[in-house]
């Protein structure tokens, strides 16, 4: 009972009152349902702004926690390892600063800019004007609506969904796209993007930086300077213009056409394409057999029968299986014939 006492006797919660400033310490809690000035957060403590509630400047440090459910936050900075969820209300202006960690899964925000090594989960809301990371900050965006993203120096950019009108990574930044939709994708110094899947209107590359696409649609691609963009797919096609290829090397402008890994055919209409820079299409059929192998050996594994995969010196595929013998069938991959067998 003493422990019991104890324990709850260390939380100590608040209610505001309507004055100018707070600061919580320990555990302590405040509900934020009047306006303040300013808010500092210390320690484990954890604030809950909720309607009615207003705070022009939020301090967020140590291992603290802001939750913003409603109302508004003019600006809040977030420091050492503290945390700040939002799933509501409005924001101005937004720092993550050393291993801080934000949330936002509904909401909307003017300023969201990450430092040091914070980390950031988009999942829903807005950010109005602009999203800026600097340093080794990660930002983690599956939804929610993005008007303007800048990554710089060595951050990195991981997006699965939601909408980024305008995406611009520079510096050593690195950006993954594996969903979502864009106007507008912009590379710059020697930043690195892949993208396996998504939407963009319009693709530029530019500097040094380098562009990897083995998936998505495009409508647009423009490159300048020495950047390099590299195609990943197979059946590469010059449908239109003056684009012509060369091995792996694409040539011109004009409509390039081909087959994504996963078999989705795309076009993609090449406005720019400039002396030092460089377009490849590479074609992989290696990497096609390893999927179709990987099929097959699943379906067959499903029929409990023992498989094993051995490469022949003539570079053809064989599944080696303890029954009658005989060619399952054949693959046909870059105008060689690749068979594959069954054996007892």
């Amino acid at each position: 009972m003493k422990r019991l006492i104890a324990s709850l006797a260390a939380v100590v919660v608040l209610v505001s009152t309507g004055r100018a400033d707070f600061v919580l310490t320990g555990t302590e809690h405040l509900d934020v349902t009047t306006s303040h000035s300013v808010g500092s957060l210390y320690d484990q403590s954890t604030a809950d702004v909720k309607t009615g509630g207003n705070i022009e400047d939020a301090r967020v440090r140590d291992e603290a926690l802001l939750r913003v459910l409603a109302g508004n936050v003019s600006y809040c900075h977030a420091y050492d390892s503290s945390s700040v969820e939002i799933s509501g209300g409005t924001l101005y202006g937004l720092y993550a600063i050393h291993t801080s960690g934000v949330n936002i899964s509904n909401g909307t925000m003017q300023l969201l800019a990450t430092y040091h090594s914070s980390s950031v989960d988009i999942s829903g809301g807005t950010v109005q004007i602009i999203a800026a990371f600097y340093d080794t900050s990660d930002v983690n965006i599956s939804g929610g609506t993005v008007q303007t993203l800048a990554a710089y120096e060595s951050s990195s950019v991981d997006i699965s969904g939601g909408t980024v009108q305008s995406l611009a990574a520079y510096e050593n930044s690195s950006v993954d796209i594996s969903g979502g939709t864009f106007h507008g994708l912009y590379t710059y110094d020697t930043s690195d993007v892949n993208i396996s899947s998504g939407t963009a209107q319009t693709l530029a590359a530019y500097d040094s930086s380098s562009v990897d696409i083995s998936g998505g649609t495009f409508n647009g691609l423009h490159t300048y300077e020495n950047s390099i963009v590299t195609l990943h797919g197979y059946d590469f096609l010059a449908l239109a213009g003056d684009l012509s290829l060369e091995g792996e090397l694409v040539l011109g402008t004009g409509i390039l056409g081909g087959n994504w890994l996963d078999g989705t055919p795309w076009t993609l209409t090449i406005l720019g394409n400039a002396p030092g820079a460089t377009i490849w299409a590479v074609a992989e059929p290696s990497t096609l057999v390893l999927l179709l192998m990987g099929a097959v050996v699943t379906f067959i594994y499903y029929r409990k029968k023992k498989v094993s995969i051995q490469h022949t010196t003539r570079s053809s595929i064989s599944l080696m299986l303890n029954q009658h013998g005989g060619f399952l069938c054949s693959l046909k991959v870059g105008g060689e014939r690749w068979p594959i067998k069954h054996k007892g």
